[in-house]
């Protein structure tokens, strides 16, 4: 019962690291193209 609730704990672990990478890659994704549409709007 105590290995179950350990794995237990390590999945959900597991779960909030690969929700964090998500996270992290979509606002990296979000700035890049912030990035890349401001210049031109203000050449404009």
């Amino acid at each position: 019962m105590l290995q179950l609730s350990a794995s237990l704990g390590d999945q959900q672990l597991l779960l909030d690291i690969q929700w964090a990478d998500t996270i992290t890659i979509i606002i990296f994704f979000l700035i890049n193209i912030k990035e890349s549409v401001t210049p031109p709007i203000l050449m404009d």
